[in-house]
């Protein structure tokens, strides 16, 4: 294989909610761009593209830990947005999170 083949991998990443990404990429440091006429969310650095329509990301194969590192913070907020609505208290335990409701 030569040196200059990228191996790209299709997966899907049911995103429901485009501000949510938006607000978890930022949390985790990327620049993306956004495009509302494709409705798709690319980030540059990491030549990875969001097809907002068909729920699904292509990305290179080796950077699928920051992959896995978007979905968690896509999960997290979505949690935080709904602690929010429903004024609930988070608390974080290693990896994962404990709401309480008072």
């Amino acid at each position: 294989m030569p040196c200059y083949t990228v191996n790209l991998m299709t997966v899907e990443f049911n995103m429901k909610n485009i501000n949510i990404l938006k607000k978890a990429l930022e949390k985790l440091g990327y620049n993306y761009r956004y495009g509302e006429k494709t409705n798709q969310l690319d980030i540059p650095s990491m030549n990875a593209s969001f097809d907002l329509k068909n729920q699904n990301v292509s990305i290179p194969r080796y950077y699928s830990d920051d992959l896995n590192k978007i979905k968690r913070a896509y999960s997290e907020t979505v949690v935080e947005e709904i602690a929010k609505k429903k004024k609930w208290i988070i608390k974080k335990m290693g990896n994962k999170l404990q709401l309480r409701r008072y």
